[in-house]
This record gives C-alpha cells, structure tokens and sequence, in this order.
C-alpha cells in the first residue's frame, strides 16, 4: 500500500473517485501569509500602521454618518450657497430595485 494514498488513522486506502480536498489548505496558507505580511508591516512600519487604522476608523464612521443623513433627508431638496460659485440644488432619493 502506498503511504501516500491511504487513510492515515486504519491505513485502508482512500477512494480513488474522490480527490482529496485542497481548497481549505490553499486558504489557510494565504490567510497564514496575509496575516504575517500584516504583522510585518505594523512591526516595520508602526506610526504608518497607527495612520492607516485611524484613517480605517475616521472613513467607517463618515460612511455610517453619511447614511443616517441620507436616511434622514430622503426624499427632501436641500439647497447650498457657495459664495462666488452659486447654488448647488440635491435631492436624496431611494432607487427601487422592483
């Protein structure tokens, strides 16, 4: 019996319709070496790491804030002057996916 192809807890070989699954390994060892390169970049470069976190943190919570106001103004006109330039007319509304 070949090693290679049998079961490793009773030794009795592995069926030769099915082949062995790799797709779980293969993301394990690419989540292994993008949390190691993630490791190594705050190790090397730490107050660019401390950067790119707050600018992370600053954009969720600009994201989450710009939706509670285009839930807030759905629907309404809102218009804003800017001096030497003119005004700027919006209407924030809903696409229906029917």
């Amino acid at each position: 019996m070949d090693p290679l192809l049998a079961n490793s807890t009773d030794r009795s070989p592995l069926p030769s319709g099915s082949p062995p699954s790799i797709g779980g390994t293969i993301l394990t060892l690419l989540a292994f070496f993008a949390l190691a390169a993630v490791a190594l970049f705050v190790v090397t470069y730490p107050v660019a790491s401390v950067v790119l976190l707050a600018t992370a943190v600053v954009l969720a919570g600009v994201a989450r804030n710009l939706a509670q106001l285009a839930r807030r103004h759905r629907g309404s006109l809102r218009r804003i002057d800017v001096p030497g330039i003119g005004t700027v007319e919006y209407r924030v509304v809903r696409s229906r996916a029917d």
